[in-house]
């Protein structure tokens, strides 16, 4: 649903909004870490999960 990186110092920080955790870790297990193993990077990402209460962004309409 959003995707926010950012780099600080010399990590990468990646702000995630998806429809369930699930779905989430479906696209790591099936995309994201075998991209990532491809490109010789080494280790898991921290990853945690937070409820969200809601979206807002003024520049993006309202879903139906």
């Amino acid at each position: 649903m959003l995707h926010v990186a950012g780099v600080d110092g010399d990590d990468l920080r990646v702000t995630d909004v998806w429809e369930s955790p699930e779905q989430f870790q479906r696209f790591v297990d099936g995309r994201l870490m075998p991209a990532v193993k491809e490109i010789g990077i080494e280790g898991e990402p921290e990853v945690r999960f937070y409820p969200v209460q809601a979206i807002f962004n003024p520049k993006v309409p309202a879903a139906a």
